[in-house]
């Protein structure tokens, strides 16, 4: 009788004694559960935040390969545009070997504030190019000697041609034509697209072909006075000999 009851005793505790274990072990189950994810979610974070990271990489390489790119592309323009400009000439040895100059207005050469009251005089005694000036004028002009030296001394260099390349093709070959015909950009992607690139390229040209484009006679008028008018302005043919 006793030995039943101890059996019975028994097997509820060990009844009861699993149901406990079964419990935790759910619970266990669940906190493992919810900690699994939790390192889920932090894992896929950090693989998230690594390929942001690698994204942003390669989008600053890509950045910098784009701008190493397009300075090869200017430069490579560029060294077309000035094989092109001293085709015929082996060097410039100063304005005397050109047959045409444009004019450059000062302050297009002198861009520094320090020279801007030296040429607010010059523009007061009528003078607005550099090819209006001589040393005698500037040497004649009383100012801070300091200054006017180095406004002296940049304009010997401009009477050498040591003067950038982008100055130098515009004294040769007269204002870009993007910038002359800056408001009719249709106009100047057809004149690119035949070559021609700045002012001295339009010399001779056909302006009434433009009517292929679907431009009519004022327009076209129109454009003929632009650079008509530039060319009266801005070129001066130089004589030989």
């Amino acid at each position: 009788m006793l030995k039943r009851l101890f059996r019975n005793d028994e097997k509820e505790r060990l009844i009861e004694e699993n149901e406990k274990l079964k419990s935790e072990i759910e619970r266990l189950e669940l906190e493992l559960r919810k900690k699994d994810n939790i390192i889920k979610c932090k894992n896929l974070s950090q693989v998230k935040n690594r390929m942001e990271i690698e994204e942003r990489k390669k989008e600053n390489n890509i950045e910098k390969w784009q701008e190493i790119e397009e300075e090869l592309k200017k430069y490579h323009s560029e060294n077309i545009e000035f094989k092109r400009i001293l085709k015929d000439r082996e060097k410039i040895h100063g304005l005397k070997d050109l047959k045409y100059n444009y004019l450059i207005e000062l302050d297009r050469y002198f861009k520094e504030a320090k020279f801007k009251e030296i040429i607010a005089h010059f523009v007061e005694e009528k003078i607005f190019y550099i090819q209006q000036l001589t040393e005698s004028k500037i040497e004649s002009f009383e100012y801070n000697d300091k200054i006017k030296s180095e406004f002296l001394e940049r304009f010997k260099k401009m009477e050498k041609l040591e003067i950038n390349w982008e100055l130098k093709t515009y004294l040769i070959k007269g204002e870009r034509i993007s910038k002359l015909y800056s408001k009719y950009r249709k106009l100047v992607n057809i004149l690119v697209g035949q070559d021609i690139e700045f002012v001295s390229d339009l010399e001779g040209y056909n302006f009434e072909k433009l009517k292929e484009s679907g431009y009519k006679a004022g327009d076209i008028g129109e454009f003929k006075e632009i650079y008509e008018d530039y060319i009266k302005r801005y070129r001066v043919e130089r004589k030989r000999g």
